[in-house]
């Protein structure tokens, strides 16, 4: 993940750091063992420090690029590329956004550009979202207007965290509801091996809540208890809490063409304009343990860091959108690709499955 290459590289800036007067040590309840526990609480978290101090504690590039991702994984289960269906369109799908520092041919020429930029600069336009399960019901409105389509979109996934993996724990949960409507602007042709879809115009409203939980594991930490053998041990992990509310308005004119029958191709051009905001918090969590006396610990400690920060979506985002898709009778199978070209570079990437009638 994006968060790991941030606390894997050094940052410029406001960096991270332990707030020595708000942390607290933990207590055992005797008072003669206390005090040299809490001496050896004190070099332990000179000893965190160190560790954390390369760490940039307010990455507002990096917190504004998660939340653009969040607008570009908005349109999974999309039917962009089938408009113009006789009675219902219902589709299932995913949908992954990503903003890059660079553009996606050179990062796949070489992955490692990300970390170096990261490391150059310490703090990048990047971030990355998804919706991995979504569902789009439409329906022809002609009832109400001669050629309307009208959709309600929905969306949800839930990950819980996945314990013990020896590098992070990461939890995952998405939300999104919305509505759309097309129109066509102007019409299609029909012919034997060849149908034009005409040119259709759309525009609604999605919101979408995605919250991301990343927990990343510091090398444990053992100092001595002076007065005897007794070791204060903590096991401490960063924690990276995201809550990204994003509101979308989508603006898209798309062309479709299908090919024999069988293979479906769109293109179209547009614009998201978003708000919103992710509002990203960095917390140090740690447990404490005594080793080797006859006491344990009776009051737990803790450790206090500030980080993390708000930024909202970037507004206007400016894309280019492709599909490729097969349609054997009323089932469909598309691949929705959409390029976004400012602040930096987007893209969105997802599949669609469903029965357009």
């Amino acid at each position: 993940m994006l968060l790991l290459v941030c606390v894997a590289v050094s940052g410029f800036g406001q960096n991270l750091h332990i707030d020595k007067a708000n942390s607290k040590p933990p207590k055992t309840g005797n008072p003669a063992f206390d005090s040299p526990l809490n001496t050896a609480f004190n070099t332990l978290m000179g000893n965190i420090d160190k560790e954390i101090e390369t760490i940039n504690a307010r990455p507002e590039k990096l917190i504004r690029g998660f939340a653009d991702a969040s607008v570009f994984a908005s349109q999974g289960a999309t039917q962009r590329a089938y408009g113009g269906y006789k009675i219902f369109a219902f589709t299932l799908g995913a949908m992954a956004g990503l903003r890059m520092p660079e553009d996606p041919f050179s990062i796949a020429k070489d992955p490692q550009i990300i970390a170096d930029k990261m490391k150059q600069e310490g703090d990048i336009n990047a971030g990355v979202s998804a919706q991995v399960l979504n569902a789009q019901l439409g329906i022809n409105a002609s009832f109400l207007l001669k050629d309307l389509h009208l959709a309600l979109r929905f969306g949800y996934f839930d990950l819980k965290a996945v314990e013990d993996t020896g590098i992070e724990d990461v939890s995952f949960k998405t939300m999104n509801v919305g509505a759309l409507a097309s129109y066509p602007i102007l019409g299609g042709k029909d012919m034997f091996f060849l149908k034009w879809r005409g040119v259709t115009a759309t525009s609604g409203f999605i919101f979408q809540n995605t919250k991301v939980g990343y927990n990343y594991k510091i090398e444990e930490q053992k100092v001595l208890i002076s007065g005897g053998p007794a070791v204060l041990i903590a096991d401490p992990r960063l924690v990276f809490d995201m809550n990204v509310n994003t509101y979308v308005v989508p603006l898209e004119i798309n062309t479709s063409i299908l090919l024999l029958r069988f293979i479906n191709l769109n293109v179209g051009f547009g614009a998201d304009l978003a708000f919103g905001e992710n509002k990203t918090v960095v917390k140090l969590d740690s447990t404490f343990d005594v080793e080797g006396a006859p006491v344990s610990i009776t009051e737990k400690g803790y450790l206090s860091i500030e980080g993390g920060g708000s930024m909202a979506p970037s507004f206007f985002n400016p894309k280019i959108m492709f599909d490729l898709g097969f349609k054997l009778g009323p089932v469909i199978l598309d691949v929705p690709v959409t390029y976004y070209f400012t602040n930096g570079n987007g893209l969105s990437v997802g599949i669609t499955f469903g029965v357009v009638w």
